[in-house]
């Protein structure tokens, strides 16, 4: 994809300091690591693999997407309000990630400046943010 991006833009990447700090913040028991994936996680992570696997910058950013804008999204909701899980929070939420959510949409709209969203790109950003709430709502019931 760097092949479609002005320098400019690839230097403004910013960085970040891994999420799996982050997620071992939340200190997950052992049981944790045993608990199989739901069904629409396997399908979610396939509907990115394939929208992925095609190829194009474009298409690629707009199934990754929702993922990374909704972690920051629902940190930035959550605020202080669970002290549990406020490492998981505060990266989530920091202005690190918040840059790389908004690097993320930049990409996005440079790509979109060589070209349109087709109507296939646009059925599987939505897909993926379908997926994406499912992610957060299916563990809540």
């Amino acid at each position: 994809m760097e092949q479609q991006l002005p320098p400019e833009l690839v230097a403004r990447q910013p960085k970040t300091l891994g999420e799996a700090g982050a997620h071992a913040t939340l200190e997950p028991s052992a049981a944790a690591a045993q608990i199989k994936p739901g069904q629409h996680n396997l399908d979610y992570l396939a509907h990115m693999e394939a929208l992925i696997a095609q190829g194009d910058g474009l298409t690629s950013m707009l199934a990754l997407l929702p993922c990374t804008e909704s972690y920051h999204l629902v940190a930035k909701q959550l605020g202080t309000r669970v002290a549990r899980f406020q490492g998981w929070i505060d990266y989530y939420r920091g202005p690190e990630y918040q840059a790389m959510t908004e690097w993320c949409w930049q990409v996005v709209d440079h790509l979109t400046t060589q070209r349109a969203i087709t109507q296939s790109e646009l059925a599987g950003y939505l897909r993926a943010y379908e997926y994406e709430l499912l992610f957060w709502e299916k563990p809540m019931h």
